[in-house]
């Protein structure tokens, strides 16, 4: 009885610890989304700067409050209409943005792709718009336009659909496909999650990583 015993206590501490591991893994996963977009892009033959896909390119950068750069690509398009920001998703970079640029430079001025932080060239880790909405915020005022489109796609639409008007700037919206809990585990594994965890588990990661926070603006629960 006694082996019995010292056995279930060793079975369940190595179930905690391995709970506790998986938890701690998952959101460091989470945060620090794998930076694959340029692997991804060869594989498919598509471009993985703009140069390649032949489009003049200025390379910049905008300072966040807290120190890090935000990498940009800005494309001077000679289309008519306000500038145009192409925010990518979780776990892609501006790279993924490239081939939207031909479906909106007729309609704008210029096209600008920035990488958010812990994607692609830039620093820091995802905070799932904790940092990111202002990051956003100061690059749009960077622009020097008075006619600003936002443009994001998944986690990228729930993060512009937050941002503050700004004075002096006509700012415009296009929000595809925002998160809701309904279906997220799917989506962060296409965006390449790259654990395979418990619903239960990866919930209770999805939800220390400040996930949920974010998706319940747009998908308030009942």
């Amino acid at each position: 009885m006694q082996i019995f015993i010292g056995l279930m206590i060793l079975v369940c501490t190595a179930t905690l610890i391995w709970g506790l591991l998986a938890l701690v893994t998952a959101v460091r996963c989470l945060k620090r989304p794998r930076r694959h977009s340029m692997v991804r892009a060869i594989s498919m033959g598509l471009p993985v700067d703009p140069e390649e896909a032949g489009w003049d390119v200025d390379s910049w950068s905008v300072s966040c409050p807290d120190g890090i750069e935000m990498p940009v690509w800005s494309i001077r398009t000679g289309g008519a209409g306000p500038v145009t920001v192409l925010i990518h998703d979780w776990g892609d970079s501006r790279i993924e943005c490239l081939p939207l640029v031909s479906e909106w430079k007729d309609e704008s001025a210029m096209v600008v792709m920035p990488d958010l932080r812990g994607h692609g060239d830039a620093a820091g880790i995802c905070t799932f718009g904790r940092l990111e909405i202002a990051d956003i915020e100061i690059l749009i005022r960077s622009l020097d336009a008075e006619h600003v489109g936002v443009v994001g796609h998944g986690y990228a639409a729930n993060l512009i659909s937050q941002l503050q008007e700004q004075p002096d700037i006509t700012l415009q919206r296009v929000c595809d496909e925002p998160w809701t809990r309904e279906g997220l585990h799917e989506r962060l594994v296409s965006g390449g999650f790259p654990i395979q965890l418990p619903g239960w588990l990866l919930d209770m990661a999805i939800r220390r990583s400040g996930v949920f926070q974010l998706v319940d603006r747009n998908d308030p629960r009942p």
